[in-house]
């Protein structure tokens, strides 16, 4: 009797046992099929089923459904719930660069703490840092590009070519070494040991790649010192133009400012020093963003992190210009960032020889995340040699 009392009573436990089992299985399937739809929901833009099946979860949320539920608020405009729903998140070690500033713009009604998040935001490393793969130059070649020589380059630098209209590029600006002839009568009061540069327009044959009738522009968009290179604000017709500045900086260094003149053949135009330019340093190498709104460039003044950073300032009404703003740690560096050119509203390309102890100019990219974050890539063999590549346009 006894031995069928035990006999029962394990059988009796195992039962119970897988009940339990059964039963816990049940519970974390349902609740998997939870986050599951609450992804769903949100995926098709279900905002409010994606919130109820999120908050159905008795849990604390895995951090990714987590965010997903903040969105999902913030998508509703329920900002205070997403307020709260960011809060774990932020103050989890998962947090990404991106979650810090959401948050700050959430919370605006403590400028302070909204401050101090942005602050954060701004200082951690990004994860993305990994994806800045240098190349070796023997590595197999991409054969889906190859780079031709022009026919225009000569034994000096030849560099910063423009296309005046993109969807017709039959006509190209660029900068080359300065004629003897031009301006010859100032010409012989200017004296210097390197080449000076002025800006030429030139014929551009899409198919063979050749270039002919080569003229100086107009010496309005010319002087006699240091031209180039330059961009065209095609929504205002109006030509951006690094150039020598009248004045010295610190040691008698002659210094490059930008300058702004109508983009016309007349020569009654006079080139107009911009507002951001400053006693004692730089700024150079003018880029219009497509749209026409912003203006990149290149400098060494101070507040920056060393050598030549890159900025970009607002085009406002009436041409009139906004205040500088460092692009940020994730371009600039304390070596030299120049040449910029906006590609689109994300993408930047650049030259920096900030490379591992390399010395020379590698072009690379600039893809935008969120305020003054990016992330940046060198771009690869042909686009970058052993020397000096920079004036990446198009």
């Amino acid at each position: 009797m006894k031995k069928i009392i035990y006999i029962l009573s394990i059988l009796f436990c195992s039962l119970s046992l897988g009940q339990v089992k059964d039963s816990i299985q049940k519970m974390r399937s349902s609740e998997k099929k939870l986050l599951d739809w609450g992804d769903y929901h949100l995926m098709n833009k279900k905002y409010f089923k994606a919130i109820k099946s999120y908050t159905q979860y008795d849990k604390t949320l895995p951090f990714e459904n987590q965010l997903n539920l903040a969105k999902a608020f913030m998508s509703i405009g329920d900002l205070k719930k997403a307020e709260e729903s960011f809060k774990p998140i932020v103050d989890s070690n998962k947090a990404e660069v991106v979650d810090y500033y959401v948050y700050a713009d959430l919370i605006k009604s403590n400028p302070s703490l909204a401050t101090e998040y942005r602050e954060k935001a701004y200082k951690i490393p990004l994860k993305y840092i990994s994806l800045n793969k240098e190349t070796s130059s023997n590595d197999e070649k991409n054969k889906n590009y190859k780079i031709k020589n022009l026919n225009i380059n000569s034994e000096k630098s030849d560099f910063g070519a423009l296309f005046i209209n993109y969807s017709d590029p039959e006509v190209i600006i660029f900068s080359s070494p300065q004629e003897i002839d031009f301006n010859k009568v100032m010409r012989k009061k200017l004296k210097s040991n390197s080449p000076v540069y002025n800006i030429f327009e030139a014929n551009f044959n899409t198919s063979s790649f050749n270039i002919s009738n080569i003229i100086p522009l107009p010496e309005s968009m010319n002087s006699i010192f240091q031209d180039g290179p330059a961009s065209l604000d095609i929504k205002r017709n109006i030509f951006y133009i690094t150039r020598s500045s009248k004045t010295f900086g610190k040691n008698n260094l002659i210094q490059l400012d930008l300058y702004s003149i109508p983009f016309e053949k007349s020569t009654k135009k006079i080139a107009i020093p911009l507002s951001i330019n400053g006693q004692n340093y730089s700024s150079m190498h003018p880029s219009i963003s497509p749209d026409g709104n912003r203006l990149y460039f290149s400098s060494d003044r101070p507040g920056g992190f060393g050598g030549m950073d890159l900025y970009f300032v607002e085009i406002l009404k009436n041409n009139k210009l906004g205040k500088p703003v460092n692009l940020g740690p994730d371009i600039n560096s304390s070596l030299d960032e120049v040449f910029p050119f906006s590609f689109s509203e994300n993408i930047l390309f650049y030259s920096s020889n900030n490379n591992q102890g390399t010395e020379e100019l590698n072009i690379k990219m600039g893809k935008h995340l969120i305020e003054k974050r990016w992330e940046t890539y060198r771009l690869n063999y042909p686009f970058n040699s052993n020397e000096d590549d920079f004036s990446f346009s198009q």
